[in-house]
């Protein structure tokens, strides 16, 4: 079907010359072979070459999506979904048609129009010819599309008659904006040079319709303009001559393909400049030159709330009350959005999201992102007819997608969804997991409904709760979490007379705030309680001063939690009015991460108490010493307090911008190694000695050098491993003179200091960590220690300084390390490639680069990094030698082109290979890389694929092949090596693929052979664990008096009358096992742990089917096996195996599995190929095992989990399903287990089975 259009945009059907001309018959068959238009073809017409009316109607369908979606149907840039006409129906049964809809007809279309019409278009494409409408009813329902089209465009245009400024076009209005705003334009040539010509090393995101970098620029100065004239208003002239200055900013440069264009640019230029707020981004500049758009923003150095919930999600590293103070922040704005300013219009900003709040300085929320806003009078009622239904879909209030009518209450909503966004720790388009397809919308209504907000709240606040309360039961929250959460759910009412306004979020937000703040009122507890807490003071850690130190456990939602009591006595230290002040800093501290959790506080007449959590790796003097603590973990303790240490010098009140008490039992170290400050409460300078400065010691003045000699004297722990008051040894030099007790011990601030002026630098560094130690990182570090430690305070640097020269320090020191991950000759490696970056980039980026790959000679050759930057290497097929091949460019390639081979039952593939670039000395294996050319479901199981080739003059067979991480090509093992030094050839013919398994021969595209290595050789293992228990000698050891006792209801079932014997032949009887229930069952108790077993007779759970046979055998003896018949299997690829196991015959608080006892007759040339078990109960989630009947070569025991063993009585087993601790299912009879034993490739055929055994396995 060819459709053109005349000089008056007339539609003129044309291409006649392949139409079918006939009587009125229902089909019209073609002979000559099918004549295809790719993306337009009815697939009936492909499937069965009949043509129907109908075939036209699924061709017009496509036309009409093509009509829709502005793109043809055949469009190579698609990866899966080639043609148009499978995607469309994809994205109309899934709801998300708008995502591929022109963006430019959907800024014109009303959603009833598009409703219909893509409804016309989706029933053409029906899969069933019968189910498509005919052309007659199509045409009457795009008339009727057309008419609604007509209709609301109407509608439109008297609502823009109503908006349109009196007097004025609306193109006048927008170039008399841009005219006033000649003094914010920007050179794009300035613009081009602050971001090196939009580099991406410059690209920090990208928003709604474009790319966003970061750049200095100078430009108009909007603040100092806004302050210097809030009362009126300057000429252009005026503006275009005052100050400008450089920042950084944000760089917004619009995409016209992404929809953005004229009228949007002029949106957004129109709207910032007159509303500002300081909850508004500000628009600083703009661009309008050579095509281009470019907005340019104040940078927020915070990101993007989406980002900020993000890194809060699952640990929160940010305090509730920053939380509430973004959200209010974001609320502020867009209540000055809805209610203007005097005379200016007012704003719905239609696409209300956490990707469009940005974070500023000191974490301020600022709403951005105009381009979708739309502005009215003051006065004009609060609608707004809109030809698209904008924004985010997650967001979208659903009264607005549904009639198209935007509101200020659509705004309104899609705040609520950001308000729960913050609660939740996730974002409003993320699912709630694979299983459960809930998006946060309808979980949050159906928590707060439910009262099930613990479900709902993200568990960084939920620790917050439990860290900042000592009553916190996980059900129960803070007031602020009861407001926040009721005024969320308001705004995602249905009705929208039901939400509130911006003007009443505010408020509530502003109560739940103050709620919050109040916090340290909720931790005051009983003296009682804390009692309790600690057994009536029972157990006393540490007396220090007048401070006694306790320990305690708190009962919560999780458990205990071990507490820290602190109990000071009022003799000393804080007066009754000040203690709850005390307290209150002490709870700013530790929200801000400087000391650890406080949990509670009491005071009475003769005591003041704090409650911490305790911190489980102790305190730092306790690990100085310790050879297990790192370097790198040393630097990043040290950088912990350093920054809270600076935190608490920034304060502004003098008593307790002091810490006073600085020394290594003092910091406090949690289970992750972070690191905490403590003893901020009392008295200062208590048992500091060795760590206070001179000026301490002679006037007992305290200032904020003090802390930094304190801090220097910890960081000089930190390197030397010694404490800072040492006792003196006998064969040690004459002691260092110092204070009281100096001939007793040595101080270390004295003896390093003089180490530093002497230049006997190694004499301080710990000796057992001395190799972890960079050259660099050791020069900053030691260099800072000896300034902290100088003697005039001036001298002595700032905490602030602190913190930047450790920062340093630690960055050489992970530079260093990330060096010594890299190959020695990593440098010669990278010079190999097309993209030398050895010189240029930081060792991290480096071991991430190789660890990627990277292509090497004539990108014939990918090389990698593994753990501990062992070497890798894949070799491109392009060096391999075909009998049939074809060139093919494959996406997610390491290699521009890989080799198809159409037929994979004759590969005829030769391999000579003789790896480059191995470390000696490791273990590699040798993996082909390839995958079928039919596209296959990912799986964490192997796929069966048995790959048969020869190596050495030996056949063998890769049975098995398992994913790539990423999911796209298939790795089959085909042999293993230890890389020596020296070099190995390595001679290859791979013959073909099983095509049983693949479901037909599509074909197989080969990337290469890679050479990877192997850290863990797991195949000896089970050959080791592949030995029939039978310890003889363990019986007597097992042996008990009470035997008869335990088993009296079993042996009783016997028919031999055993229960008379003699108790020692009894004894052994029950060992050797005793035939029970007429011969159907033989039970024993293990040789290797007297737990009990049994079999089962193969009559009794493999099925009388016709797959089976069954016959007599003659029962030995002495055998464990002594049944009379067995099962064999015919030439089936499958049987099955079913039975109840009786509980009682099973011993409690075990594993077991179930062994499979058989042989394999002479007629058996099947069963070379390996098993598969599957379970088939339906609420038993059982995964399929692979088992294997005899002992496959070491290639395939890692993927096979199961393997056959000799049996002492002549019958081989191998197990074929187990289960675990089985203790919670004596309550039950018994214990179903079905299962069905299926071939990969041939027949069961020669398969003999005697029975099933049941016995004790380890518990893996």
């Amino acid at each position: 079907m060819t459709i053109l259009l005349d000089k008056n945009w007339q539609v003129k059907i044309a291409g006649l010359g392949l139409s079918m001309i006939g009587p009125e018959l229902p089909n019209i068959f073609v002979n000559d072979g099918l004549i295809n238009t790719p993306g337009y073809d009815d697939p009936t017409y492909l499937q069965t070459g009949v043509i129907t009316k109908e075939t036209d109607v699924y061709s017009f369908g496509v036309v009409l999506f093509e009509v829709l979606c502005g793109r043809e149907a055949y469009d190579r840039s698609l990866n899966n979904k080639r043609f148009l006409g499978p995607l469309a129906q994809a994205h109309y049964q899934q709801g998300t048609l708008n995502q591929i809809v022109d963006p430019l007809l959907m800024e014109q279309m009303s959603q009833e129009s598009l409703k219909d019409f893509s409804s016309i278009a989706y029933q053409c494409l029906e899969k069933l010819p019968a189910a498509r409408p005919t052309m007659i009813e199509i045409v009457q329902k795009l008339e009727n599309v057309l008419r609604l089209q007509q209709d609301f465009e109407k509608a439109l245009a008297l609502q823009r008659e109503a908006l349109a400024p009196k007097g004025k076009q609306e193109d006048k209005a927008a170039s008399y904006k841009v005219k006033n705003l000649e003094h914010m334009k920007i050179p794009l040539e300035q613009i081009k040079l602050a971001t090196h010509d939009f580099h991406d090393d410059f690209k920090i995101g990208r928003g709604g319709y474009g790319k966003v970098y970061k750049a200095d620029l100078f430009h108009f100065d909007v603040q100092k303009y806004s302050r210097d004239n809030k009362h009126q208003n300057a000429s252009v002239t005026e503006l275009l001559g005052y100050q400008r200055r450089k920042s950084t900013v944000a760089v917004k440069r619009l995409d016209r393909r992404y929809g953005q264009g004229t009228t949007e640019f002029l949106q957004e230029i129109s709207v910032l400049p007159y509303f500002r707020h300081q909850n508004l981004v500000t628009l600083v500049g703009f661009c309008d030159e050579d095509q281009e758009r470019i907005l340019v923003y104040e940078y927020a150095s915070n990101g993007s709330l989406d980002d900020y919930i993000l890194r809060t999600g699952s640990r929160s590293n940010y305090s509730w009350a920053q939380h509430l103070q973004i959200c209010l922040d974001a609320a502020r704005g867009l209540q000055f959005l809805h209610n203007g300013v005097g005379e200016h219009h007012r704003i719905i900003h239609r696409d209300i999201k956490s990707s469009n709040i940005l974070l500023g300085q000191n974490w301020v929320g600022k709403i951005s992102d105009f381009g979708l806003s739309r502005i009215g009078p003051a006065n004009l009622q609060a609608t707004f007819v809109m030809t698209q239904v904008a924004g985010t879909l997650e967001y979208v209030d659903p009264q607005y997608n549904k009639t198209g009518m935007l509101t200020k209450e659509s705004d309104v909503y899609s705040f609520g969804v950001v308000l729960f966004e913050v609660l939740s720790g996730r974002l409003a388009y993320f699912p709630r997991s694979k299983d459960d397809q809930e998006y946060l919308p309808h979980m949050a209504k159906r928590c707060f409904e439910e009262n099930k907000l613990n479900e709902l709240i993200n568990t960084g606040l939920k620790e917050e709760f439990e860290k900042r309360s000592i009553n916190f039961d996980g059900k129960t929250f803070p007031e602020s979490i009861c407001i926040f959460s009721a005024i969320a759910y308001q705004c995602l009412q249905e009705n929208r007379d039901d939400r509130p306004t911006m003007s009443d979020i505010v408020e509530e937000l502003e109560k739940a705030l103050k709620s919050q703040v109040k916090g340290v009122e909720a931790l005051r507890t009983s003296i009682e309680a804390i009692k309790f807490v600690t057994h009536d003071f029972s157990e006393m850690m540490e007396h220090e001063g007048y401070v006694k130190v306790y320990k305690g456990a708190l009962l919560h939602s999780k458990g205990h939690k071990a507490v820290i009591v602190k109990r000071q006595d009022l003799k000393v230290g804080s007066y009754e009015n000040d203690f709850y002040r005390e307290i209150a800093i002490l709870y700013s501290f530790s929200c801000k991460n400087v000391i650890p959790p406080i949990l509670g506080f009491c005071e009475d007449a003769s005591q003041r108490i704090v409650v911490f959590e305790h911190m489980v790796n102790g305190s730092l003097n306790e690990h100085v010493k310790s050879t297990s603590l790192t370097w790198k973990q040393r630097l990043k303790i040290c950088i912990d307090i350093a920054h809270g240490l600076s935190y608490i010098h920034s304060g502004s009140n003098p008593q307790y911008s002091t810490h006073g008490s600085i020394k290594s039992s003092s910091i406090l170290l949690n289970n992750d190694w972070k690191a905490f400050l403590s003893d901020f409460i009392i008295s200062k300078g208590v048992n500091t000695l060795g760590y206070h400065d001179q000026l301490y010691a002679t006037t007992g003045l305290l200032t904020q050098k003090s802390d930094v000699y304190s801090f220097g004297v910890v960081l000089c722990e930190i390197l030397s491993g010694k404490l800072a008051v040492e006792p003196l040894k006998i064969d040690q030099k004459q002691p260092l003179p110092g204070d009281h007790e100096a001939s007793q011990v040595i101080f270390l601030s004295q003896w390093a200091t003089q180490c530093f002026e002497n230049k006997r630098l190694d004499e301080i560094i710990f000796h057992d960590i001395k190799d972890q130690i960079d050259a660099k990182s050791l020069d900053i570090f030691s260099t800072l220690v000896y300034r902290c430690l100088q003697e005039q305070q001036k001298d002595r640097p700032t905490m602030g300084e602190v913190v930047k020269e450790l920062e340093n320090a630690y960055e050489c020191q992970d530079e260093w390390e990330w060096e010594q991950k890299l190959p020695e000759d990593y440098k010669k490696i990278i010079s190999m490639s097309k993209f030398p970056l050895a010189g240029t980039s930081r060792s991290k980026d480096l071991y991430s680069f190789l660890s990627s790959g990277i292509l090497l000679q004539n990108e014939n050759l990918w090389f990698s990094i593994g753990i501990n930057g062992v070497k890798n290497e894949t070799v491109s097929a392009r060096l391999f030698s075909f009998k049939n091949v074809k060139w093919r460019s494959i996406k997610k390639s390491r290699f521009s082109k890989v080799a198809k081979i159409p037929d994979i039952s004759n590969l005829n593939i030769r391999i000579h290979i003789k790896p480059q670039l191995l470390t000696p000395n490791i273990t590699y294996g040798a993996y082909l890389v390839f995958k079928f050319c039919n596209r296959r479901k990912v799986s964490t199981q192997p796929l069966y694929v048995n790959l048969k080739y020869k190596m050495a003059g030996e056949t063998s067979n890769a049975y098995f092949a398992k994913w790539t991480a990423g999911g796209e090509w298939l790795m089959a093992k085909l042999f293993q090596f230890c890389n020596d030094n020296e070099t190995t050839d390595f001679d290859l013919l791979l013959e073909s693929f099983s095509i049983y398994h693949n479901c037909g021969n599509w074909g197989v595209y080969v990337e290469g052979l890679e050479f990877s290595a192997i850290h863990s050789v797991s195949t000896l293992d089970k050959y080791k664990e592949n030995k029939e228990p039978n310890d003889e000698k363990n019986v007597q050891r097992l042996l008990k008096h009470d035997l008869y006792n335990d088993y009296e209801d079993i042996i009783k079932r016997s028919e031999n009358n055993i229960q008379n014997a003699p108790k020692d032949k009894l004894h052994l009887l029950l060992f050797n096992g005793i035939v029970i229930d007429r011969g159907e069952k033989i039970f024993s108790l293990s040789k290797v742990n007297g737990k009990k077993c049994h079999m089962l007779r193969a009559k009794a759970v493999i099925p009388n089917a016709s797959n089976v046979k069954f016959y007599n055998i003659k029962p030995q003896a002495q055998s464990r096996c002594r049944f009379d018949d067995a099962v064999e299997i015919l030439s089936y690829h499958e049987f099955r195996i079913k039975c109840d196991i009786e509980t009682r015959m099973l011993s409690s608080d075990t594993s077991y599995a179930c062994f499979l006892v058989f042989k394999l007759s002479e007629k058996c040339h099947g069963l070379k190929c390996p098993v598969k078990a599957r379970g088939l109960l339906p609420y038993r989630k059982q995964r399929s095992n692979i088992i294997s009947f005899t002992t496959p070569n070491t290639m395939n025991l890692n993927d096979i989990k199961w393997i056959p063993r000799q049996r002492g009585d002549g019958w081989m087993e191998v197990i074929v399903w187990e289960t675990n601790n089985i203790s919670d299912m004596h309550n039950e009879k018994f214990i179903p287990m079905d299962l069905k034993l299926i071939c990969f490739e041939g027949t069961m055929y020669g398969l003999i089975i005697c029975g099933v055994e049941f016995r004790p396995v380890p518990y893996k």
